[in-house]
């Protein structure tokens, strides 16, 4: 029976990366998965910071307002984001395990958030900034993480859609296509439960 096995990550959290790399090393899968794009992925390999007067150029407000905030915890707590994806495709390299990038073009999704109403936006971007935010140490415990997400989902229903459904459509189905017995997939712990719910749907593990 083919296994998919979800790695929930926190992206600005030191410990992801040894917790990657402990489960590839554990399960030695057939292929390791990754929430990430080739672009993603080149842009974080070779240290390139968003260029974010280009991204809101490009009428990608929504874009830029996430990415910032996402860099700014990222160094609050020491860590670059992304650093857990890094970890486990550098970890899948060591062992002679292929990787596979399972997410939705960077682009793409910056011109769907596009599509999104001013309102929205701004309403999210007050969301980030209110005094009822919970603490990054919260933000290690995936029931606060699903928690969020359904709140997200119930404020932000456009932004849920783009951000968190769509993506954990595709990245669920790139992992239906994947013909490898057994794949470590690493990904936000706020994807894991809409993509166990698309994975179930095939009887995937």
């Amino acid at each position: 029976m083919r296994k998919i096995i979800l790695v929930p990550v926190g992206h600005v959290f030191a410990e992801s990366a040894v917790k990657v790399r402990s489960a590839i090393e554990q399960v030695k899968p057939d292929a390791v998965a990754v929430e990430l794009c080739p672009a993603r992925f080149y842009a974080l390999k070779n240290k390139k910071r968003p260029d974010y007067r280009a991204i809101i150029r490009k009428g990608h407000i929504l874009a830029a307002i996430l990415s910032f905030i996402q860099e700014k915890i990222g160094k609050e707590l020491g860590v670059a984001a992304g650093e857990e994806m890094l970890a486990a495709v550098e970890e899948a390299e060591k062992q002679g395990i292929p990787v596979i990038f399972i997410d939705r073009s960077i682009m793409s999704t910056m011109e769907r958030l596009s599509s999104i109403c001013l309102l929205e936006k701004l309403r999210l971007f007050f969301s980030f900034t209110g005094r009822d935010r919970v603490s990054l140490e919260d933000l290690r415990r995936q029931d606060v993480v699903d928690s969020l997400v359904l709140e997200i989902k119930k404020r932000h229903p456009q932004i849920y859609r783009v951000l968190i459904e769509e993506r954990d459509f595709i990245m669920a189905e790139n992992l239906k296509k994947a013909n490898y017995e057994t794949i470590v997939a690493i990904v936000g712990a706020g994807h894991v439960p809409g993509m166990k719910r698309f994975l179930s749907a095939q009887r995937e593990e």
